[in-house]
């Protein structure tokens, strides 16, 4: 391999490695919203009752 074509290979690694770790942070930040939904509506749902 030539030196650019080592140069330009290294970016596109760093480059794919940025997108993937962008795409895993989102979909950690999407799986706590979720869970955070499910608490609050199972906290919901349990206050509703000890209202009953």
């Amino acid at each position: 391999m030539h030196g650019t074509q080592v140069k330009r290979t290294k970016a596109n690694l760093a480059r794919e490695l940025q997108l993937l770790q962008t795409a895993n942070t989102l979909r950690l930040n999407t799986i706590k919203h979720i869970i955070s939904i499910i608490k609050n509506r199972f906290w919901a749902d349990k206050n509703e009752n000890v209202k009953l």
